[in-house]
């Protein structure tokens, strides 16, 4: 059995979050060899990690394989923000040897299917709790860094809906209320409806949006599309809120229903690597390491 400095792990492609996690990886004493993150080293220090010339310099003699979070926006190529190439999944999936771990955050139906057409073994990060508990902090702290930006007004006193109690929005929720926000959630379990008016905030069934009260600006965490054509109208006739988007693609808005109500949106999905890259970068090491561990790859 290996242990941890006997491993070589590839990580390829990303953003800065990618990087952070190779030079963390590294730094506990494994060969982190990164690919297809070249734009990111001007704002991160790439550590001890090591960076590859080729895809195939990467992915030879790896016992595993670190994707980013998302693998691929469009199902057909990797997700490779920080690299002026591009890379097909096909590509990389053919060239990784049967019997290597796959790791990668959010692996849609066309990257799950192409994985295993090629026998790959494939963990899917995201599913881990571990990392989705860190990743609230970030993501909270920086949807409230958007709503300070772009309202008019400060967050004492403002009135904000946070659609969905999750893990982010009920950690969105406590801190708004922290910051003398008026607060509404709107979850559909009648537990969560009862945790949230033990932290001092409005409960608001999710079947109910269409009768939401007036609202400075709306934080929707819930992956579903609640905020229908007839939901918008309801919604615009009694004010024109300030709509930020912290659910995965395709959200949980109807857009051209939103820019005739006049209600604008901001998309903020992958906030942790956007504001806190350092962070979000740590947390995917630790959650690769208990990974690594679980599945045998090292003791």
């Amino acid at each position: 059995m290996n242990s941890f400095c006997d491993l070589k792990l590839a990580v390829v492609g990303g953003d800065a979050r990618q990087l952070v996690m190779a030079r963390e990886l590294a730094s506990l004493g494994a060969e982190a060899a990164v690919f297809a993150l070249e734009c990111c080293e001007k704002s991160i220090d790439i550590g001890e990690a090591t960076r590859s010339v080729t895809l195939d310099a990467a992915l030879t003699g790896a016992d595993a394989v670190i994707l980013p979070l998302p693998v691929s926006y469009d199902s057909e190529h990797l997700h490779t923000p920080c690299s002026n190439g591009r890379i097909t999944l096909a590509e990389l999936f053919d060239g990784i040897p049967r019997g290597t771990l796959l790791l990668g955050g959010r692996f849609d139906g066309a990257a799950a299917a192409l994985a295993g057409e090629r026998s790959l073994d494939f963990v899917d990060y995201c599913n881990r709790e571990e990392f989705a508990m860190a990743g609230a902090t970030p993501t909270a702290e920086g949807a409230i860094e958007l709503a300070l930006r772009h309202l008019p007004i400060t967050l004492h006193r403002a009135r904000c809906a946070v659609i969905g109690c999750g893990r982010i929005g009920f950690l969105l929720a406590e801190k708004l209320r922290a910051l003398g926000a008026d607060v509404i959630v709107a979850a559909r379990k009648p537990g969560d409806l009862v945790r949230i008016e033990a932290i001092s905030c409005r409960p608001h069934h999710t079947a109910e949006l269409a009768a939401l009260p007036e609202v400075d600006v709306i934080f929707n965490t819930a992956p579903a599309r609640l905020f229908d054509r007839a939901v918008l109208a309801a919604v615009a006739e009694k004010c024109s809120p300030l709509y930020i988007e912290l659910a995965s693609l395709p959200g949980g808005i109807d857009r051209e229903a939103a820019a005739v109500s006049g209600i604008p949106v901001i998309d903020a999905q992958g906030l942790p690597g956007k504001v806190a890259p350092v962070t979000a970068g740590k947390t995917t090491a630790l959650c690769v390491i208990n990974i690594l561990k679980e599945r045998g790859v090292f003791a």
